[in-house]
């Protein structure tokens, strides 16, 4: 009954504008998050993990917005565990 599963996504984003002039831009970016999932019939225990190259990510923030030329850094790579039990 225990098992096992690793997974991976890989997420590609090409340019992108970050202001309604096209005057400035964030290039191409990747990003690869992950999980590991462990189960045993009373419980199941899962990693996460975000962004695990460490890559800088950035977004534009509403580039529709008047004169709004911002743009969000993502987190560093980011883990979490989550453990649930089963009665």
């Amino acid at each position: 009954f225990p098992y096992t599963t690793l997974f991976r996504s890989p997420q590609f984003q090409g340019r992108q504008y970050a202001d309604d002039q096209d005057a400035l831009y964030i290039p191409a970016e990747y990003e690869l998050d992950g999980f590991l999932f462990y189960r045993r019939k009373t419980w199941d225990a899962t990693i996460n993990v975000k962004n695990m190259t460490n890559n800088r990510i950035l977004d534009p923030i509403d580039v529709t917005f008047a004169g709004n030329d911002a743009i969000y850094v993502r987190p560093p790579i980011t883990a979490s565990l989550t453990i649930r039990l089963r009665f």
